[in-house]
Formats: C-alpha cells, structure tokens, sequence
C-alpha cells in the first residue's frame, strides 16, 4: 500500500514526527551560497543539551542566501543536535544538522539534513570534524551548498524554532541521509559532554 504524502497541519510545535512521503520536491528551493565561508565554532548549551554551533564569521566578503518560494533568508549559523529532533514515520536518527537562515525583518526558515553511522563521514562534513579534533571551540573554512544534499527531495511544514523564544519557522526537512564514521561521531558526542 503507497503511504500518502506528509502533510503538516497549518502551524505545528517542532520537532514533530514526520509520517508518510515527503511533500516537496524541492524545486522551490535555490541556493546562493559562496563556493567557501569562514565558521566560527563553539559548544552551546540549549534546553536541550549542549549543541556543535558553527555561526557565520563576520570575516566573510560574501554573504550566503536560500530562497523558498521567491523569499530570501540569510544564513546565520548551522548546529547538529544528537539524537535527531524530528523523527521519520517515529524513527529517530543518529544525528540531525539545522541551518538555520533568517530574512531582514526576522523570520526564519530552518534546513534540516539527517545523518546516520557508517563506515565514512560525508566528505564535506570532514573539515569540520578535523578542527572538532584538536579543540571545541576555532574556525575552519566549509562549502556550506555541498554540506546539503543535492537532492532537495523532503518535507516542508510550518512550525517552530525547537528552543526558546520559539519563534515561527519555516521548516525544509531532507530526505537523504548524510553519513558519519563511528570516530567522528563519538569525537561530537564527546565535545558535547554526551560520551
């Protein structure tokens, strides 16, 4: 039996379970993000446990934007949270990355990609990883569009940011699965006071 398509109530408190196919196959989603970016990375407490955060440098010449439905948003920062907040159909993933870009006048649009355990990290993810090896807190250099999948195949709903003050969110949920080594997994989780 074909499970039907998610849909998202008009407004939902995030995370949320996502049950079903995903809604959107991404080709309202466009990408204007410089081939490279300087992160400033550091270990933050949420309500939640402490989180991987790697904020845009305020060094960067360029600036990089996602667009969703012909509105433009800036991205500020990205941060992983272990376990994943959202689950799929209740199963919950090792990992769960959100960047997170917000629009001049304050509203956000949040882009989560899941990341599961295997042999080898997703090689744009390595960077990070790397400095995460010699200290919590520095900078490295990413290419923020190849830390997204290529496939923007995923679930798009309205909801909320998962920390206070819980602001309204756009949410873009992916589908495809990045992959982290058990070294590099167990590397964040001991950053993050979790191992």
């Amino acid at each position: 039996m074909k499970k039907k398509n998610f849909i998202a109530s008009e407004h939902s408190t995030s995370p949320i379970n996502i049950a079903g196919g995903p809604n959107s196959d991404g080709a309202n989603i466009h990408f204007n993000y410089p081939e490279s970016m300087l992160f400033d990375l550091a270990i933050t407490s949420t309500i939640n446990g402490s989180v991987l955060t790697a904020s845009v440098s305020q060094l960067n010449e360029e600036k990089a934007f996602v667009a969703i439905n012909n509105e433009t948003y800036e991205l500020r920062q990205l941060h992983v949270h272990a376990p994943s907040e959202h689950t799929i159909d209740n199963l919950r993933h090792t990992l769960e990355w959100h960047f997170v870009h917000q629009t001049e006048d304050g509203h956000y649009t949040v882009i989560g990609v899941f990341m599961e355990k295997d042999n080898s990290t997703t090689a744009p993810y390595q960077t990070l990883f790397d400095v995460l090896a010699t200290s919590n807190e520095g900078s490295c250099t990413l290419a923020p569009r190849t830390l997204i999948p290529e496939k923007t195949t995923g679930w798009h709903y309205n909801g909320t940011l998962t920390t206070p003050p819980y602001d309204p969110v756009q949410w873009v949920v992916m589908q495809t699965i990045t992959t982290i080594a058990e070294s590099d997994l167990q590397l964040l989780l001991q950053a993050m006071g979790q191992a």
